[in-house]
């Protein structure tokens, strides 16, 4: 779709097909949404520049829904243009740059390339060791990323390694996994429920795996309530 239009239509059709995009992605209308979020980038390619924030922002709209499809390989391709633009337009260092990484790092997780994921996840925790500003606890999930894809390889030693590091840098974790412990999920990411691993897993965990499409999603109490998470929304948390 190539606009005509005047710079302030354009923006005012931006907002118009950005709020159907969210509005069909709720509902999931996956198709209809990216359909709308690619209009939403046309539109904004008349009068925002290339590495413009919310062109980045739209792409990884974009990104997230060929995710929920399944789509790992449209997605890949999606998020990898987003880092091009940014290491255009940010600092490495920056937190926006490294959310990308880890929405990359995932879906190498979904595709078994898990020493692509591997080197992405420790890419991002290279950058977040630079932050004056972070949580230790934001630092202690990627050490959890790291170590879900040690115990997919086997590394075992190498689980040590990373839980004595995660210890160094939030003294405090070690409270996360007491009671509703999830400290097993990692190795739920980039599986199916009926996957033989996960179901012998879910033998030893402390937390219970349901059933959801085919897709395997954590039950625990949370703020007092019964809340089902995919390994991916309990990893960003």
């Amino acid at each position: 779709m190539q606009s005509n239009l005047s710079p302030l239509n354009n923006i005012n059709l931006t907002t118009l097909y950005s709020n159907m995009g969210f509005a069909n992605s709720a509902n999931k209308n996956c198709q209809e949404a990216i359909s709308c979020f690619k209009i939403v980038l046309d539109l904004q390619s008349t009068y925002l520049l290339p590495n413009d924030p919310n062109i980045i922002r739209t792409c990884n709209n974009i990104g997230t829904i060929y995710r929920q499809l399944d789509d790992y390989d449209a997605a890949l391709e999606t998020f990898t243009q987003v880092t091009e633009i940014e290491r255009k337009s940010l600092p490495m260092n920056s937190f926006e740059y490294t959310k990308t990484l880890n929405n990359i790092e995932f879906i190498y997780c979904h595709k078994e390339k898990l020493t692509n994921a591997l080197h992405n996840f420790e890419k991002a925790l290279e950058i977040q060791l630079t932050f004056t500003n972070i949580q230790p606890e934001e630092i202690a999930v990627t050490y959890n990323n790291i170590a879900s894809i040690y115990l997919r390889q086997n590394k075992y030693d190498l689980i040590f390694v990373n839980a004595k590091k995660i210890l160094e840098h939030c003294p405090r974790v070690h409270k996360l996994l007491e009671g509703n412990t999830i400290f097993g999920f990692k190795r739920l990411i980039g599986r199916k429920f009926d996957d033989a691993t996960v179901q012998a897993d879910m033998k030893h965990w402390p937390f219970k795996v349901i059933n959801d499409i085919g897709k395997p999603k954590i039950q625990v109490e949370y703020k007092n309530q019964i809340k089902l998470f995919t390994p991916e929304e309990l990893s960003s948390m």
